[in-house]
């Protein structure tokens, strides 16, 4: 199997709910070919498991492909910000806006929470 085919099964296997076996299979994909877009699906489904460490190393990977992905910045910071890290989470946040003024509304408004917490 190519890796776009493992990528789509994983795809389909989340919208199953079959969350761990979405994420064998975005592994599956990514151990032929990394790419962005898989690693944030990666990342969505470590979230969904409870694995932060590892969702943020696959959000952290996507970035190191693409250091503008607005989706991986995003999707970092709103794991961080759920972790209560929201210095590091102000900082993806932030680095999003310098990419696009036009960051989604719920992002910004956990950016202007993290910038009110005290750290």
């Amino acid at each position: 199997m190519d890796a776009s085919l493992h990528h789509r099964w994983g795809l389909a296997l989340k919208a199953l709910g079959d969350i761990q076996g979405a994420a064998d299979a975005f592994n599956r994909s990514l151990a032929i070919k990394e790419e962005v877009n898989v690693l944030i699906d990666l990342g969505l489904v470590e979230f969904q498991l409870k694995f932060n460490d590892k969702a943020i190393e696959a959000f952290d990977r996507a970035l190191s492909i693409d250091e503008k992905s607005l989706q991986a910045l995003n999707n970092k910071g709103s794991v961080l910000y759920g972790l209560e890290k929201f210095d590091k989470a102000a900082e993806c946040f932030e680095k999003a806006l310098t990419i696009d003024q036009t960051v989604d509304r719920e992002h910004m408004e956990q950016f202007g929470k993290c910038t009110l917490q005290p750290w």
